[in-house]
């Protein structure tokens, strides 16, 4: 049994709803507001995957699946979308959902009507194009909800009568994160531009695959960099250049295409090669005192996903046979046939230095603690198999929360290790999970490895200021807030954490979401003082984090639900993927080891996405 993405086509859905609809139409005109009505069946159980899947064409799904609990929900569609924005949007979600429920008609047995969705890490950090479905807060109650418990299945029709609902999906006109202007209604939100980079000739770009045009999201800080070192790197042409663009003009080398003096962002490159993105360079016009600009350029422009080849003016001028035959090696090898994978943000070298900088900053008193994270980009010949990632991951993770979002042909998915808060009657509960090293390849060595991280300062002192904080936030809110004395090792399939586990108890009048919103961020994923780390944070890290590292989970109509922390996460779109890993920074810690660590963290999403020994680390 398939969910529908249209209520519509069932009969026997219809005829269910059909007194109910009328009664909430009568309702919604007098209250003049919108009504939900909410109808349940037992159904026979079905492979969550398989209806996530199966729903391949609806504007909105969502999928949250614990495996080793036996417990997953599908939403399919979106009869109601909450997206507040801005630093209060948890207490706007709250309160627009308890609006919703008020006077709402729930009809069947089972689980009742429940949203799905996630939130933004950081509301005060501008949107870039590529988060652009997914903005500060985004809650759905979906058309069709299938919930499994165990061997037992409910599907849930959900419809809002009244207030221009069902809305159907479109644009609206937003700001997004850090903007002003924001809303409830349905709809994607239009997201301010990053600097964006795009190669022009003529008013016309080809595209590296197929007709889609080169284009490259540059963050603010790389910007910034390209364009001082642009600023002091001045290049001469030389006659070996003309006597090379004679040889490679007019597609005579293997067929391939290449452009004589090609704007790339604020530098100049003398040969590219788009489909190969292939950059060749001739040395022998750059002054000695430029070498230094020379090499960062280079550097800047291969976070890019760009390949260089840099041949002598000399030997073009002495041997040109030669350097086409090292051309066309180069373009043999310039696109590989697993995808290519380039590192976002400030590439590798600028995460090093910015780990160097932030355990400057926490040695000098700024901070206790900051977490920096970094981004890696995927592009594939062919769209990836977001059914099978799943599927992957579910096999490879089950004790994690397996989740995916899905706006149209974007997909935000992963499986996370990292339970922000769940709420079960009056019973809370919080993950404290800080402080990770991989696992063994052997037994012996895996004990090891487990042994050192339990005895390491530096990620003892890490977990501690995560457990101190959880324990301030829920004091307040929560009584009975306990946690153990010692954390204990947790393992997951490639890599150990320390971990403990946090209880308390709800007091009369909070939420579910009044704890996600003293909860997030916590430490383990921003850092200590809160403020001052997530300034640092905007400052310092160069990318656009969107909803990794951010809450995604549910919420059902008595108040209870579950929120879990999005990392071990990519974002899909066709066959373009960016994954992001994270590490915390303490006053000692080592730029070398927390790059070694971030790629081990990394290397659960590149598995699922069917990418194996892409170099990453």
């Amino acid at each position: 049994m398939a969910l529908d993405v249209d209520v519509t086509e069932r009969i026997d859905t219809e005829q269910a709803l059909a007194p109910l609809l009328a009664e909430a139409r009568r309702l919604a005109a007098e209250r003049g507001a919108p009504v939900l009505v909410s109808w349940s069946e037992r159904v026979a159980a079905e492979d969550p995957i398989d209806a996530f899947a199966q729903a391949a064409g609806a504007s909105d799904r969502c999928l949250w699946l614990q495996p080793e609990a036996g417990f997953a929900l599908v939403g399919i569609g979106a009869a109601y979308v909450i997206e507040p924005t801005g630093s209060d949007r948890f207490a706007a979600a709250d309160a627009a959902w308890r609006a919703l429920l008020d006077g709402a008609l729930i009809v069947g047995d089972g689980p009742g009507p429940a949203v799905i969705g996630g939130f933004a890490f950081d509301p005060e950090r501008p949107a870039t194009p590529r988060w652009h479905g997914f903005p500060d807060a985004r809650l759905i109650l979906p058309r069709q909800t299938l919930t499994l418990q165990g061997s037992e299945c409910w599907r849930r029709v959900n419809v809002v009568v009244g207030g221009h609902y069902p809305s159907p999906p479109g644009p609206l006109s937003h700001k997004g994160r850090g903007g002003e202007e924001g809303g409830m209604r349905g709809g994607q939100y239009a997201s301010p531009s990053e600097p964006v980079f795009h190669e022009e000739r003529g008013g016309e770009g080809r595209g590296v695959r197929g007709e889609r045009p080169d284009r490259w999201e540059i963050s603010e800080d790389v910007r910034r960099r390209m364009v001082e070192v642009a600023r002091h790197f001045r290049k001469a042409s030389t006659p070996s250049e003309a006597l090379l663009w004679e040889a490679l003009r007019g597609r005579r080398i293997d067929g391939i295409k290449f452009r004589r003096q090609q704007p790339i962002g604020p530098f100049v490159v003398d040969f590219y090669a788009p489909e190969k993105r292939l950059v060749v360079e001739v040395d022998g016009g750059v002054h000695a005192t430029q070498v230094e600009h020379d090499r960062e350029r280079q550097e800047l422009l291969e976070t890019l996903g760009l390949r260089f080849l840099r041949v002598p003016a000399e030997l073009v001028e002495r041997d040109l046979a030669a350097v086409l035959q090292t051309i066309r090696t180069a373009l043999a090898q310039a696109v590989p046939p697993s995808p290519l994978v380039g590192e976002g943000g400030r590439g590798v070298r600028g995460f090093l230095t910015a780990v160097s900088e932030a355990a400057a900053a926490v040695r000098r008193g700024e901070l206790e603690k900051v977490v920096l994270a970094r981004e890696v980009r995927v592009e594939a010949e062919e769209p990836f198999d977001v059914e099978a990632a799943l599927r992957r991951l579910r096999d490879a993770y089950p004790s994690c929360y397996v989740f995916a979002v899905a706006r149209g042909e974007q997909v935000f998915l992963g499986a996370t290790p990292e339970r922000l808060v769940r709420l079960e009657g009056r019973t809370v509960r919080v993950a404290s999970l800080a402080g990770s090293i991989r696992r063994g390849t052997t037994p012996e060595e895996d004990r090891e490895l487990a042994a050192a991280l339990l005895a390491s300062t530096k990620d003892r002192a890490e977990h501690a200021v995560v457990v101190r904080a959880i324990r301030a936030a829920l004091d307040g809110p929560c009584v009975e807030v306990e946690a153990p004395d010692e954390p204990v090792i947790l393992s997951v399939r490639n890599v150990h954490h320390l971990y403990t586990p946090v209880t308390a108890r709800l007091r009369d009048g909070a939420t579910l979401l009044d704890l996600v919103a003293r909860l997030h961020p916590t430490p383990a994923v921003g850092g200590m003082p809160r403020a001052a780390a997530l300034r640092y944070i905007r400052e310092h890290e160069g990318l656009d984090r969107g909803w990794y590292a951010a809450p995604v989970g549910w919420m059902d109509a008595s108040g209870q639900g579950e929120f879990a922390v999005a990392l071990r996460s990519a974002l899909v779109e066709g066959a373009e993927a960016t994954l992001f890993a994270g590490c915390g920074i303490m006053g000692d810690s080592d730029p070398e080891r927390e790059y070694a660590e971030s790629a081990v963290k990394l290397r659960p999403m590149l598995a699922a996405l069917g990418i194996e020994g892409t170099g990453t680390e």
